[in-house]
C-alpha cells in the first residue's frame, strides 16, 4: 500500500493525481482536492508511475512522474552446490549460487556457516564465491537469496572436511 506525501505551496488550489503503468500519463485537470498525501491499497506486483499536478491562480502547474515498484514474491529460483569437493589441502567451500527474480532482481546473499554471523556477499557475475578456510568436520552453509525488494529464498548444503593427517614418517637416515 504506497503513501505518496507532498508539500502543498502558498496558493495551491487544487491537486490532480493518478497511478497507472505508464511513464508519461497526464492526470488531467479535475481536481482531486486539496491533499497533501495518498494511500493506494492492495497494488498489485510490478512497475507503477504516480502522477501529480498542482493547479494555483494562473492554472495546472507541470506533471511531475514518479516511478515506484512493487514487488511481494520471493524469488522464484535458488540453486546451492559445491562447484568442487573441499579437501584439506583447500578447506574453502566453492560454492555456485543460481538465483532468478523476474520483478527486481537479486540484490545479494547472506551467507551463514555454523549459525555463525551472517556474511552478506554480492555476485560479480560468475555466480561462485569461496568461503574462508573452514575447520576438519561437517559444517552447515546456510545462504539466503535476497532480492531487491528484501524478500528471499533460503537453501543449505552441509560442507565435510577431512582431517588432515598427520605425515608418518618411515625412513631416515
Amino acid at each position: 500500500d504506497p503513501t505518496f506525501s507532498w508539500a502543498l505551496p502558498a496558493g495551491i488550489t487544487g491537486v490532480s493525481m493518478v497511478a497507472d503503468h505508464n511513464s508519461a500519463t497526464d492526470p488531467g485537470t479535475r481536481s482531486d482536492g486539496l491533499v497533501s498525501s495518498y494511500t493506494y491499497p492492495n497494488v498489485e506486483d510490478g512497475s507503477w508511475y504516480f502522477h501529480i499536478r498542482l493547479k494555483n491562480a494562473n492554472g495546472w502547474g507541470p506533471i511531475t512522474h514518479y516511478k515506484f515498484q512493487i514487488d511481494t514474491k520471493k524469488p522464484e529460483f535458488f540453486n546451492l552446490s559445491l562447484v568442487e569437493p573441499v579437501t584439506a589441502l583447500d578447506p574453502r567451500a566453492h560454492l555456485l549460487l543460481q538465483a532468478r527474480d523476474a520483478s527486481s532482481g537479486i540484490a545479494s546473499y547472506e551467507i551463514a556457516i555454523d549459525n555463525n554471523e551472517t556474511q552478506t556477499w554480492v555476485d560479480d557475475g560468475s555466480h561462485k564465491m569461496r568461503t574462508s578456510a573452514l575447520s576438519s568436520g561437517t559444517h552447515t552453509v546456510v545462504v539466503k537469496a535476497k532480492d531487491k525488494a528484501g524478500n528471499y529464498l533460503t537453501s543449505s548444503i552441509d560442507v565435510m572436511v577431512e582431517q588432515m593427517v598427520a605425515p608418518v614418517i618411515t625412513k631416515y637416515t
